[in-house]
């Protein structure tokens, strides 16, 4: 006897698909799963959607703008990464699920460091923009932007970078629902033992401050710190990079920068230069006024530099001393020794011409005789 097909009706279909769905898979049925599932596709799908269409509009504004604002907007938008919003979609549809406490914790957690890491990696856009524009609004009379403010542009950067960090981290362990109140309290005595424990570190990082406010130097300025001069190259939180002569980079701890006495080249407008000549002391009189004179006539000659004043300043053991100072009107090195190179050949020149001789260490030998020598005895008493 054979057994009748099983035909099925739409009541037999709608009680198989309900039995299959009502099916639990991990604690929670198909159904729940199906829409868990629908609800983060759902939801990821319209924003990548929402965010595609926003950016065109935006993109359109920010071409007839003469703003940079809303160009970091764009730039905000097209940063957001597909791991953030796919945590933040998983997160969203695992609501419809019955989840152990350890997992839906976990998955919480996740989607709040997530959207806290995008918050971080989208701000260093605004802080980026921040400076471009505050180098923009400082700019010298040459068009340059003020070098104050573009030395001080790391150390912008990282108090920045550092106090967004640290908020957002508070924000999200408020959000993890972790009691913050008793956490910063704890922070505040660790941060003074810590602050113990690396005063070296925190020095160096208060006395960048101390060189970004009070501009003793900047980047590309020469400075002489001891006996070594360089041009600054950075000036990070730590320490500060300065390029020697000889092309080697010296680093130095910003704290030793500070106790050191340095000297800045760079805002020198000219030089001035103190020389003085010794003549034999034979010269006669007259021809020490005219050496004073070829001393001024040369450093009149030469078109960068004014004289301030010349003078026949002493008599030393074995040469009257000529003493000049002048300006060289410029603060370059190359112009300064230039100029000094002229005015000391121009002088050599003339004291050939007039026989006037350069002084150079001597020593007189007196000779007496014999008579002169012996001394004189007294005469008898009477």
């Amino acid at each position: 006897m054979t057994t009748p097909p099983v035909t099925l009706g739409p009541a037999n279909l709608s009680s198989t698909l309900s039995d299959t769905l009502a099916r639990e898979f991990a604690g929670n049925s198909l159904r729940a799963w199906i829409v868990a599932l629908a609800t983060a596709v759902v939801i990821h799908a319209a924003f990548w959607i929402t965010r595609r269409v926003l950016k065109a509009r935006l993109e359109r504004i920010a071409a007839a703008t003469a703003t940079r604002w809303d160009d970091v907007l764009v730039a905000v938008l097209a940063d957001i990464r597909f791991w953030c919003v796919l945590l933040v979609a998983i997160d969203a549809g695992s609501h419809s699920l019955v989840l152990s406490a350890t997992v839906a914790k976990l998955i919480r957690g996740a989607a709040v460091v997530a959207v806290a890491l995008q918050l971080l990696l989208s701000s260093r856009l605004v802080i980026e923009e921040t400076i471009r524009q505050l180098l923009s609004r400082s700019k010298q009379a040459d068009g340059t932007p003020d070098p104050s403010i573009a030395s001080a542009t790391t150390i912008i950067r990282f108090i920045a970078t550092l106090l967004i960090g640290s908020v957002l981290i508070l924000l999200a362990l408020a959000n993890l629902n972790v009691e913050i109140t008793p956490l910063i309290t704890g922070l505040g005595i660790g941060g003074i033992a810590i602050a113990l424990a690396a005063q070296s570190i925190l020095g160096d990082l208060f006395a960048s401050l101390s060189i970004l406010f009070d501009k003793p130097f900047l980047v590309g300025q020469a400075i002489l710190v001891g006996d070594k001069v360089g041009i600054v190259e950075q000036i990070g939180i730590k320490s500060t990079r300065v390029r020697s002569l000889s092309g080697e980079i010296m680093v130095y701890r910003n704290t030793d920068l500070l106790s050191s006495r340095i000297h800045n080249f760079s805002t020198m407008k000219e030089r001035r230069v103190v020389t003085v000549v010794g003549i034999i002391c034979e010269t006669p009189t007259d021809k020490v006024l005219r050496f004073v004179e070829i001393v001024k006539n040369a450093v009149r000659a030469q078109l960068n530099t004014r004289l301030d004043r010349c003078h026949f300043r002493s008599i030393g053991p074995y040469s009257l001393d000529i003493e000049c100072v002048y300006f060289v009107l410029s603060p370059d090195y190359a112009q300064f020794m230039d100029a000094q190179q002229a005015i000391n050949l121009r002088i050599l020149d003339d004291m050939r011409r007039e026989g006037i001789e350069l002084a150079y260490p001597t020593a007189l030998e007196i000779q007496r005789s014999e008579s002169q020598a012996r001394p004189t005895s007294p005469a008898p008493a009477r």
